[in-house]
């Protein structure tokens, strides 16, 4: 049980991270798949049938970043993979850390703060398995930005 939530950690921060990714060349035409032969990929329609569907309950927060887990819930990312996402909202990271402590919630993408750190020193059973942004400035997908008039910013105020 504890390698099925590793892993789909893991598949979490790889939609996440796939959500902020240029597309590949969208001119490609799609593979041959008429002969459907063993290993072939399956249509649609059949994409998640037949897998016991796996719940998980994710702690999330009202902020923009994050906008993909519920595109990817909304387009049906998490359903074609057998997982089924329950929605656990949040005011208070230190309210997700005793949820994620008290296995009131599988997963939670907040911040690393001191109370966090805490918990995890005191065998709380919390892990960082991965992150849900960083600060780039040269990334075409920032994970935050700040805001100012420019006026502001020259003159240094």
């Amino acid at each position: 049980m504890k390698t099925i939530k590793i892993t789909l950690l893991i598949i979490l921060g790889v939609l996440i991270l796939a959500s902020c990714s240029p597309n590949a060349n969208t001119n490609q035409m799609p593979a041959d798949t008429s002969n459907n032969q063993a290993g072939a990929s399956q249509p649609e329609e059949e994409k998640g049938e037949g897998l016991t569907p796996i719940k998980i309950k994710l702690g999330l927060f009202p902020y923009s970043s994050y906008a993909p887990l519920y595109y990817a819930i909304e387009e049906g990312y998490f359903a074609e993979q057998g997982i089924e996402i329950e929605l656990i909202d949040f005011r208070k990271q230190s309210d997700a850390v005793v949820a994620l402590a008290s296995k009131q919630i599988d997963i939670s993408g907040g911040v690393i703060d001191v109370g966090t750190l805490s918990a995890i020193g005191e065998g709380a059973g919390i892990k960082i398995v991965a992150d849900k942004g960083v600060v780039d400035p040269n990334a075409s997908c920032p994970y935050g930005a700040w805001m100012v008039r420019t006026d502001l910013l020259e003159s240094g105020e």
